[in-house]
């Protein structure tokens, strides 16, 4: 019996038995997919496929179940990955068949959404409404963010997402949404989705909200009409659990707050998740700060839309270059995928290049999306049009600082501009809220306030639109230097360890005064400022940079004797004390005792 199984008859016997094991495998996991199985067997087909990863029956099957689970970025990878499988063993396509199932998946088809009747079991609850939109591309990171935000939905009723635009709140929200709704204890009952964001009347939130649960009224059969499209809400929930998803609220936050407060009044059983760039404002609100991409999970959405495009495999970008591109748009999701999408014309070290320009590198978005969406200028433009004429001009004068900044020096900066403090306090805290100033807490206690990138980039376009990029980077200077005035006296007390850290914070906004002083002509301010920086530099160990400005400023022929003077003194230290250069010190020293002479 040893022999029997080189026998030839028997070898294909074994085979014809094989193929019609699999196939009655495959029947059975048909019969399954048509009683509503498809989350049970969505683990049991992924081993199934690795297992015969040519059998296309199974990999429709696949794709099938989990896009009936919800997860259609993963039924589309599945097809990608049996495209590259049939490719390399076979090179041939998909057949017709796989074909014309990624495209009603792409299409989201109700056609493939099982038929519930068939898969109804005597005494099980009523089907869960599925009301989200499931996004096309896969979802990259912010693992901790899903659970947290779940946390407090278990616990909050409301909770909003807020953030600059184009940091991911809907996807994010959705995603939240989605693991919600797939619970396997029924999760928060009926979920779905609200897109406010083309509704530009704010009197017309609670018709929408009422028409994305197919409750929109009817003016000639419901005499309320839409004036009472909430209370409809109310009565169709009753007291069943449901979870909404108010999208894009920043626009007609006033209407959205009081449909979201009235709902949740009138509906004990009723959460919502909201995205905005402000929070609304009402009672019981927990706020969800949702932050760019950090480092690695952006590198790793920017090669994902990238490879998506079949231009480059992850390895064939440079991962400097990458992460360099990354960390200059601040991590935000959908500054990354414009710039990915330009790999298809541009090679990744001039993608990073062209980034000084990046509002018109950036454009060409998904045809589909907002037009908010397809281009990062039209992206800042949105919540910059939602500001009030204080705001933007505040927004646009607190562009100029380069790095980090505090609350007095931004009111010193206003104050110049002809603002008062007090008008700067509230409308710092109104753009913290609306999501285009960041605050961020120092180890001391101390708030520090940043633009991002992309911000500061943009307001600085509007200053000069506006004629006023030059005053608002003299007035920049002028902050920076009476800043240096007060902390050059304290570095020689016991007070200098505070003002080293104060003045490391602002390192960037420094450099940047001094080269904006010489560059206007204002020699006095330049060295003054490097006269007052001087010990500074030296005390932080940032030798070469303060003999660098030192020597710049000892260049400078036309200022007051006595601020030469006391550079020509610095260069005498910075030549001793750094260079050892005792024939230079001295040379310094005399023309210093010359010049105060004089």
């Amino acid at each position: 019996l040893a022999d029997v199984g080189d026998d030839g008859f028997f070898q294909l016997e074994a085979q014809r038995l094989e193929e019609l094991r699999w196939a009655a495998l495959e029947d059975r996991v048909e019969a399954d997919l048509a009683l509503g199985r498809h989350r049970e067997l969505a683990s049991e087909l992924t081993t199934l496929v690795e297992e015969q990863p040519l059998r296309e029956r199974l990999r429709g099957q696949l794709m099938l179940a989990l896009y009936r689970s919800g997860r259609q970025a993963d039924a589309l990878a599945t097809f990608r990955q049996a495209r590259a499988a049939f490719a390399e063993e076979l090179g041939i396509d998909p057949g017709p068949e796989l074909q014309a199932l990624e495209v009603a998946i792409l299409r989201q088809d109700a056609g493939l959404l099982p038929d519930r009747a068939a898969g109804t079991v005597p005494g099980a609850p009523p089907p869960r409404t599925r009301r989200l939109r499931r996004a096309l591309t896969t979802f990259v990171g912010r693992d901790d963010d899903v659970r947290g935000i779940r946390e407090r939905l278990a616990r909050d009723r409301l909770v909003t997402l807020t953030g600059p635009g184009g940091a991911g709140k809907t996807r994010l929200a959705i995603e939240v949404a989605a693991a919600e709704q797939d619970r396997p204890d029924g999760g928060p009952g009926e979920v779905w989705l609200v897109e406010l964001a083309p509704v530009a009347d704010e009197a017309a939130v609670p018709d929408a909200i009422a028409a994305a649960l197919d409750l929109a009224g009817d003016r000639t059969t419901d005499p309320r009409g839409a004036s009472d499209a909430l209370t409809r809400i109310a009565e169709h929930l009753g007291d069943r659990p449901a979870l909404v998803v108010l999208d894009n609220c920043e626009h007609v936050v006033w209407a959205a707050a009081a449909a979201v407060e009235r709902l949740l009044g009138n509906v004990p059983g009723l959460r919502a998740l909201v995205t905005s760039r402000e929070p609304l404002g009402v009672p019981g609100e927990v706020q969800w700060v949702v932050q760019p991409l950090a480092g690695a999970d952006a590198v790793r959405l920017f090669l994902d839309r990238a490879e998506a495009l079949r231009r480059h495999a992850p390895d064939e970008l440079d991962a400097a270059t990458v992460a360099e591109v990354c960390d200059r748009l601040d991590g935000l999701p959908l500054a990354l995928e414009l710039a990915a999408a330009r790999v298809k014309a541009l090679p990744i070290d001039q993608i990073a290049e062209r980034l000084r320009d990046r509002f018109r590198l950036l454009t060409g978005g998904n045809r589909t999306a907002l037009p908010r969406q397809q281009t990062l200028r039209a992206l800042v433009d949105w919540s910059y049009e939602l500001l009030f004429a204080d705001e933007r001009r505040t927004f646009r004068l607190l562009s100029v600082f380069a790095g980090r900044f505090e609350l007095d020096q931004a009111e010193e900066l206003c104050a110049l501009a002809g603002m008062g403090p007090d008008d700067v306090v509230d409308i710092v805290g109104r753009l913290v809220d609306k999501s285009l100033v960041q605050v961020e807490t120092t180890p001391d206690g101390h708030a520090r306030y940043r633009l991002l990138e992309t911000l500061k980039e943009y307001g600085r376009a509007r200053l000069a639109e506006e004629g006023e990029l030059d005053d608002a980077r003299a007035w920049h200077a002028t902050v920076l230097a009476g800043l240096v005035a007060r902390a050059a006296p304290a570095l020689f007390t016991g007070e200098e360890v505070v003002w080293l850290d104060r003045l490391s914070a602002v390192h960037d906004d420094l450099m940047a005064a001094i080269d904006r002083a010489h560059a206007d002509g204002r020699a006095d301010l330049a060295l003054r400022m490097v006269d007052g920086l001087a010990w500074y530099w030296f005390l932080r160990g940032l030798w070469r940079e303060g003999d660098a400005q030192v020597r710049r400023a000892a260049a400078v022929t036309d200022a007051d004797p006595a601020l030469r003077a006391a550079i020509l003194r610095w260069r005498v230290h910075y030549a001793h004390e750094v260079d050892i250069d005792l024939s230079r010190a001295l040379a310094c020293a005399q023309e210093a005792v010359a010049v105060a002479a004089a």
